[in-house]
């Protein structure tokens, strides 16, 4: 009686060697698209998070201001490392208490924590954006974030 032979033999071995490797190939480049897109979605989360900030304190009106004068601000501030963190300031973005550890500064988020991710407020690094005591945008609330491939835009509401 004879036995078969068991286990693999090498050309099957070798096929799914190259199915493997195929596959890897394929996924790769997709892994990193997402994770790009992720990190983006985060951002424009952290974004939308702090627009909702200086809405509320709008309304709120800690100034008692009228008009169309700014009730609060939304301020992006970026660093020398190109880290940017949103300030939720009281008042206008220009106001010197309207930085970080300022006396104005109500909320604060830092939005770059994942390397590589731009934004831009109003088309600026440094950009703003001021509502009144209706909580109503005085400046333009327009906003891009970008990492790569990975691209989100829109008007802050």
């Amino acid at each position: 009686m004879v036995n078969g032979q068991t286990g693999f033999s090498l050309i099957e071995l070798m096929i799914t060697l190259l199915i493997l490797s195929i596959t890897l190939l394929v996924g790769v480049p997709f892994t990193g698209r997402w994770v790009q897109s992720a990190q983006v979605q985060e951002t424009r989360s952290l974004l939308l998070q702090g627009y909702g900030q200086a809405a509320a304190l709008a309304l709120r009106n800690p100034l008692g201001v009228t008009g169309s004068q700014a009730a609060a601000s939304l301020k992006l501030v970026t660093d020398d490392e190109g880290d940017s963190t949103l300030l939720v300031c009281e008042g206008p973005s220009g106001d010197a208490e309207c930085a970080i550890g300022g006396s104005r500064a109500h909320w604060q988020t830092e939005l770059t924590r994942a390397t590589g991710v731009a934004i831009r407020l109003n088309g600026a690094e440094t950009g703003a954006a001021s509502l009144d005591n209706t909580g109503l945008p005085i400046t333009g609330t327009a906003f891009l974030v970008t990492k790569g491939e990975a691209k989100e835009s829109g008007t802050l509401r």
